[in-house]
């Protein structure tokens, strides 16, 4: 482990210690026999990458495997999980049976479970097939029982079967939380005792963040308070945005009922598992958020490189503590931060400008990034040594740009994620002016100001990016002979950029062309068809061997054609201007659209645009100047015109229970 990571793993200890607090205030019925010990996870996500075949596709079930194997060890007396234990609601049939092969191994036992479940179960398990807990199926022996959510990735939706549904209907989950009205949330607790202990659980699965805020703006969210049971610890379990997004796209921390003890927070994946304060602004009365994020990284976020961990939950009446346990098996991630402007002395003056920063980039990720993920091994065997990489590049000149492709050859069999190393980030001169003048050194706090937040980012799936990964792999490389990677990475550009709708149709026949002058060129004497085929496929390595020339000789036939194509646009635009005789022409425009509606004659989705009475000419690419416009009408498929021209109601108060916190930094590890 490097120095740094020991100062940050001290700084990380000592938060722990400076949370302990109280602790002489346990009374003498403190034993394990009234002490509740739960696993706290959230955010498994089984099964992502599994259809892509990509290195992370065993990433989740690895890790969860140790997640489960931490429960054993800790000898918790259930398992608590906040939503998205699968990566889709509908995974395939592989990723369902390796879960349940996990679960039948570490949740199956004839350990006795001490913890008694006292809610009627027709009330909280509704939606289940057996409306029992699993730990009193007289079918099952159930040693760790597992009590789970479901979120927004693993959601059903209204009226469906999902995932859960199907584990539920195993008996190796037990399946709460689940919503069946859209019209308002009431949410029944799941009492739980051990001892002296009563856990009162309350779960929301996940629910559209703006339709649940505007169910708690119109106090059409209530959670039922038992009457029958004093003293209870309330624990609250949901997967919402925790962050704002947008208005109302998000649940408010402190606008929970303040009742609660703790709050375990699902869907965020950065791990905030420290319990935080939260305080009523009326009342003054206190609860806590935990929130233990994600253990498999499902993007190249920021938050997602923080140190993964799960937690320890034990409750003592009214009390807690909260023993955070690391996970060793995680895949290695780092996540770094460069302003080039700032390495103008390190960056070469004797190459091109991108060739220069290509080579400083390369060198800093060679030499500080992989050190860095190095660094982040921590022994297991079972711990992948491939590791995730992001680079964010903050440039200002257009000439620092670079195909980060590129570096991918090199990294392809060190990194996770070769082709999403590099992210580049422009850097407005007002910005530069602002901000960096003031002498911010923090790169992180460069990026908060300049709002680069890539959470919500999908970074796989950029188009060019997917086509390079895929036809990369060694089962696709021959589906790409006559056709280069370059030559539609730059059709696709032009296509999507410059609204060229020939760009692929001029390739295919240029590549085509090119191929058969040098099959004609080679070797005219073919004996069969194998003999080119094979001959096509050596033209193809010997241009892959020279990518940045193919790369250079694609651009060049575009620019080629694109000039050929204004002389001719150009000529019979004139052309048209002298057979014309000064009248007003009607242009009928049609734009496919995305809409629903079937049109008749014209296809789904089509609109008509209809320039009337304009003095002016119009070009054949029928675009109309906006000032000569007068009257600007579009028909709809379904015949009709348009212009185009034209408090949060608090919850029931119940008293400010008397709680102590107390957080243990114990790791058996």
């Amino acid at each position: 482990m490097s120095s740094s990571e020991r100062e940050s793993e001290m700084e990380f200890d000592e938060e722990l210690k400076q949370e302990v607090v109280n602790e002489d205030k346990y009374d003498n019925d403190r034993t394990d026999q009234n002490i509740m010990n739960i696993l706290i996870a959230t955010d498994i996500h089984l099964g992502y990458e599994q259809t892509i075949k990509r290195a992370q596709e065993d990433d989740s079930f690895r890790t969860f495997e140790e997640i489960l194997q931490k429960a054993v060890e800790k000898d918790v007396d259930m398992i608590l999980l906040g939503g998205d234990l699968f990566h889709e609601a509908k995974p395939p049939h592989n990723v369902v049976m390796k879960c349940v092969n996990l679960l039948r191994k570490y949740c199956l036992s004839d350990k006795p479970v001490k913890i008694q479940f006292l809610s009627d179960p027709i009330e909280i398990f509704s939606h289940c097939d057996h409306k029992l807990v699993n730990y009193e199926d007289p079918n099952l022996n159930v040693g760790i029982p597992i009590f789970s959510i479901h979120g927004n990735h693993d959601d059903p939706s209204y009226g469906a079967v999902g995932s859960m549904d199907v584990l539920s209907a195993t008996g190796l989950i037990n399946y709460f939380g689940k919503w069946t009205d859209v019209t308002q949330v009431t949410i029944p607790p799941l009492l739980l005792r051990k001892g002296l202990t009563t856990v009162a659980l309350y779960g929301l699965s996940y629910m559209n963040d703006q339709r649940l805020s505007r169910l708690m703006r119109s106090d059409k969210f209530n959670m039922l308070v038992p009457k029958q049971v004093e003293d209870t610890f309330n624990i609250f379990v949901l997967h919402q945005n925790r962050a704002r997004h947008a208005q109302n796209a998000y649940i408010p921390e402190d606008q929970l009922p303040d009742f609660l003890n703790l709050v375990l927070w699902g869907h965020e994946h950065e791990c905030r598992i420290l319990p935080e304060e939260i305080k009523k602004e009326v009342t003054n009365n206190i609860y806590y958020i935990t929130q233990p994020g994600s253990p498999v990284a499902t993007s190249l976020a920021q938050g997602e490189s923080v140190k993964k961990h799960v937690g320890i939950l034990s409750i003592y009446k009214t009390s807690f503590k909260i023993e955070c346990v690391p996970l060793h098996t995680v895949r290695p991630f780092v996540f770094d931060n460069i302003l080039l402007d700032e390495h103008t002395d390190e960056i070469s003056k004797f190459k091109s400008k991108s060739e220069a920063v290509e080579e400083f980039i390369d060198n800093y990720i060679e030499h500080n990034m992989i050190v860095k993920a190095s660094d982040q091994m921590t022994g297991h065997s079972q711990q992948p040594e491939k590791p995730l990489l992001r680079l964010r590049v903050f440039y200002s000149d257009d000439q620092d740009l670079f195909d980060p492709l590129r570096l991918s050859q090199k990294y392809y069999h060190v990194a996770a994620n070769p082709n999403d190393m590099v992210l580049f980030r422009k850097c407005s001169n007002k910005l530069k002016k602002n901000y960096i003048k003031a002498e911010v050194e923090d790169l992180e706090e460069i990026a908060e100001i300049f709002r680069f937040d890539d959470t919500d980012r999908d970074w796989r799936r950029t188009v060019q990016g997917g086509m390079t990964e895929y036809f990369s792999q060694d089962n696709n490389m021959n589906k790409l002979t006559v056709l280069s990677l370059t030559g539609l990475n730059e059709a696709l550009t032009r296509f999507v950029n410059a609204n060229d709708n020939k760009a692929f149709h001029d390739l295919v026949k240029h590549q085509i062309k090119k191929t058969v002058n040098y099959l004609m060129k080679d070797n005219p004497n073919y004996k069969n068809k194998e003999d080119i085929l094979e001959a096509i496929k050596k033209y193809r390595d010997s241009r892959l061997n020279k990518d940045k020339e193919e790369k250079t000789e694609d651009k060049n036939f575009f620019d080629t054609r694109d000039s050929a194509v204004a002389d001719v646009s150009k000529e019979n635009s004139t052309s048209r201007e002298e057979d014309s005789d000064g009248k007003a022409e009607e242009i009928s425009v049609s734009t496919k659209t995305r809409g629903r509606g079937r049109g008749r004659g014209r296809g789904r989705g089509t609109t008509t645009s209809k320039v009337k009475d304009s003095p002016a000419k119009a070009t054949r690419g029928g675009r109309v100047s906006k000032k000569n416009i007068t009257a600007l009408e579009v028909t709809t498929s379904g015949g009709s015109k348009q212009s185009l021209l034209s408090s949060w109601k608090k919850p029931s108060e119940t008293g400010n229970m008397p709680r102590y916190i107390t957080i243990d930094d114990s790791d058996s590890d």
